[in-house]
C-alpha cells in the first residue's frame, strides 16, 4: 500500500474468462492511485482462437489510451492446451500521466 492512498502494484493471474477479467479490472480501479501498476497474466500473443473467451486481451486493448499505457512484456509462456498451441505473455498497465497524454 502507498500510505493508505491505494495499491502500488497488483498482479492478476488471469487465465480465466474475459468477463471475469473485466469484473476484476473494475474492482482494481477502486484501489488505484496515479502510480499504480497492474500486471496481467495471460495476454495471448498470436492466439486469436483464445482471446474472445479467455485472457486479458479484450480488456487492455479496449482501455482508454488517454488514461492508460500498457505494454506486453518480453517473456513468453508457450504451451499446448486442447491440441492447440498457445503463446501467452504478461502485460503491464499503468496510468498515463497528463504530460504523457497524446
Amino acid at each position: 500500500m502507498n500510505s493508505g492512498n491505494g495499491i502500488d502494484a497488483l498482479f492478476s493471474y488471469v487465465g480465466r474468462t474475459v468477463e471475469t477479467v473485466r469484473t476484476d479490472w473494475s474492482y482494481y480501479l477502486k484501489f488505484k492511485h496515479p502510480e499504480t501498476a497492474v500486471m496481467f497474466d495471460e495476454y495471448y500473443v498470436d492466439c486469436p482462437h483464445r482471446i474472445d473467451e479467455f485472457g486479458c486481451n479484450r480488456i487492455v486493448e479496449g482501455m482508454d489510451r488517454t488514461q492508460f499505457d500498457w505494454r506486453v512484456l518480453d517473456d513468453r509462456d508457450r504451451f499446448v492446451h486442447s491440441g492447440k498451441r498457445h503463446n501467452g505473455a504478461m502485460d503491464e498497465v499503468r496510468y498515463r500521466r497528463a504530460a504523457d497524454a497524446p
